[in-house]
């Protein structure tokens, strides 16, 4: 039985095409070698979406669900933002924190806060889903 290799997700690779002007499947067949699949921006999008949804609902007191069109406007240009921001500078949050040059490590709660980008960030705070409290 094959594995189904579709991916639910808001954001596209024309999304980010538009965005950026890159092509998302383009640039990251560049930097993978030996991907399973020709076309790997659904499932990078479709990982990045899902660390944002788990990074929101853990540190934030959203819930999950994208109840209007504002918030599904700031979701995905959060997304956008924080595709980019990997793409720049590598998955910051699957990092160990370890420094081999100094032998120190730095803190997770350190690790978390430079893992999202600051415009995805602004973006989700925008769209209500990274408030400290409900109003």
């Amino acid at each position: 039985m094959a594995a189904d290799l579709t991916y639910d997700t808001l954001v596209t690779n024309d999304d980010y095409l538009r965005f950026a002007g890159i092509d998302l499947n383009s640039e990251l067949e560049s930097l993978i070698v030996n991907d399973t699949s020709d076309s790997p921006a659904p499932r990078f999008i479709w990982g990045v979406e899902e660390w944002c949804k788990d990074h929101l609902m853990l540190n934030y007191s959203w819930d999950g669900v994208i109840l209007t069109n504002h918030q599904k406007e700031f979701f995905k240009k959060g997304v956008l933002f924080q595709i980019q921001y990997i793409l720049r500078n590598g998955n910051i949050s699957n990092d160990s924190g370890y420094n081999m040059s100094t032998g120190t490590v730095v803190p997770r709660e350190v690790l978390d806060k430079i893992g999202i980008s600051s415009n995805a960030f602004m973006c989700f705070r925008r769209g209500g889903m990274a408030n400290i409290a409900r109003r």
